[in-house]
């Protein structure tokens, strides 16, 4: 089995009294899309500049590539590719000086590295010869990406970046992900667009108030979810009888009734409600998918407690 590209043990950071990451353990497999998730606060941008050798930390450790990520930091940065949320190059130049500039700076070859940013740059549908000042903030936010991508890093971190890009770029871009990860590379995805985590994370890392609080694979933490099922039966009763816990089953969260319209929603498996919902005459029976937005809300709603 390949060691992992970044592993981190009971890294932290602390800014005086502000713990910005406490004791977090994770890692990042060759090959593996991790997604990780948290809204601002949660330690997810501190916890990336402690890879990247752009913090110190204040207790435990992360390796990146093989290298320690503080002390060792240029030597892991040739085989990186790092997209920030706040995303900023010389804005007087053209696009393509801006990344010949990065390639000079990892003292790559010119001839693959161009041929990269000019296949990236047409699949993106972005100009590389005009001055960055001059471009959208989405046509911008391309640049980024292929800065991030061109030199084929074998870890790409990336913050947010399928922001300020329309559907059918993200689409792309998307495929691109998929290509860098048949390769081995691993990519940490940080991103608030959770259908784009959902859609190309293997695994899923949730933060809050500095510490992991979940870290599972993409489809375990899917069937953790609350599955929500809309039910029509053919008799106003027997929907009474519904509501009323005629059916009681612990599983179910909470249960809306209009009329002979009963909507709930089950946590785990739901073996037992279909079971149940059999001995009623039911004219329709709805399940919306679920979605990674509903486990997220469970580790961030009013009654979500922080786990060690």
């Amino acid at each position: 089995m390949s060691d992992p590209l970044v592993r981190t043990h009971q890294l932290t950071k602390r800014f005086g009294a502000l713990t910005a990451v406490e004791d977090l353990n994770l890692e990042l497999a060759p090959g593996e899309v991790l997604g990780f998730l948290g809204p601002n606060g949660a330690g997810k941008t501190t916890t990336i500049r402690m890879l990247l050798g752009l913090a110190r930390p204040t207790a435990g450790r992360a390796s990146v590539l093989g290298h320690d990520a503080w002390s060792q930091a240029p030597q892991a940065h040739h085989e990186v590719g790092f997209l920030p949320a706040e995303f900023a190059l010389h804005p007087r130049l053209t696009g393509l000086a801006n990344l010949d500039h990065l390639r000079a700076l990892r003292q790559l070859a010119p001839g693959p590295h161009e041929a990269r940013a000019h296949e990236l740059a047409e699949r993106l549908d972005v100009e590389l010869h005009r001055p960055l000042r001059t471009l959208s903030s989405g046509n911008k936010r391309k640049i980024g990406i292929i800065a991030a991508l061109a030199h084929s890093p074998r870890l790409a971190v990336l913050d947010e970046p399928i922001s300020g890009l329309d559907p059918l770029v993200q689409k792309e871009f998307h495929t691109i992900i998929d290509e860098l990860r048949a390769t081995g590379a691993g990519i940490l995805l940080s991103s608030h667009t959770l259908p784009e985590v959902e859609r190309v994370a293997d695994r899923v890392a949730i933060m809050r108030a500095g510490r992991l609080v979940a870290c599972a694979r993409t489809d375990v933490l899917l069937g953790r979810a609350l599955h929500r099922f809309e039910v029509t039966f053919a008799e106003h009763a027997d929907a009474a009888a519904f509501t009323s816990q005629a059916l009681p089953l612990p599983s179910v969260s909470y249960v809306d009734n209009e009329g002979a319209e009963v909507r709930f929603a089950v946590e785990g498996p739901v073996t037992e409600v279909v079971s149940a919902l059999g001995r009623y005459r039911v004219l329709a029976l709805r399940t919306p998918e679920t979605e990674l937005e509903d486990v997220f809300l469970r580790y961030y709603g009013p009654a979500a407690e922080v786990t060690r």
